[in-house]
């Protein structure tokens, strides 16, 4: 079993980047990927926190809003088969 880390994730998975700026001028799609996880590398299911400004596909491509008017972080959450949890966070400003 994964072990706990502070803020609440499982260790063992690890997405990349972990952290992102974004402001107006360079809103851009962006592929995030996971490695690690308790069973080596593993498929993962990429969502959202709730209230999220922007999309992400199955695939982790993160599609920022099309406009952002005041500044906001979208959590990005990997889940693999094995239970491991990571995040990466999105900064949104305008």
């Amino acid at each position: 079993m994964a072990v706990q880390s502070a803020n609440g994730f499982q260790t063992g998975l690890s997405v990349f980047p972990s952290q992102v700026a974004m402001n107006s001028a360079t809103l851009r799609s962006l592929l995030f990927n996971a490695s690690g996880g308790i069973l080596g590398d593993v498929g993962v299911a990429w969502s959202l926190s709730t209230g999220a400004k922007g999309t992400i596909s199955s695939a982790g491509v993160y599609t920022p809003p099309a406009s952002i008017s005041s500044p906001s972080v979208d959590q990005v959450l990997a889940t693999a088969i094995d239970g491991s949890q990571a995040q990466a966070l999105v900064s949104l400003s305008p």
